[in-house]
């Protein structure tokens, strides 16, 4: 009834995936990060973990409605002003 999904390209496109993707955090890596965070007398608004979290923790420096205003641009305008501000190139 359902196909296998096809790779998406654009902003935030992953690939298809099999069991467990290529890159994917292993299970056992997100469900400590959800033990902490439902253990924790400090809780937090995110709990990055795995491949790209440090970009998630380098996001922190941009208020939610800044990130949300940058799905506004066109993509070479939004490639380049998050890049700025997370300091990675993303193109």
């Amino acid at each position: 009834m359902y196909g296998r999904a096809g790779p998406r390209g654009g902003r935030g496109g992953r690939g298809g995936g099999g069991a467990r993707a290529r890159g994917a955090t292993p299970p056992e890596a997100v469900a400590a990060v959800i033990l902490e965070a439902a253990t924790t007398d400090q809780p937090r608004l995110r709990y990055p973990v795995g491949e790209g979290s440090e970009i998630i923790e380098r996001r922190s420096g941009i208020s939610d409605e800044a990130f949300v205003a940058l799905g506004a641009l066109d993509d070479e305008a939004y490639y380049a002003r998050l890049s700025d501000a997370i300091g990675v190139d993303l193109t």
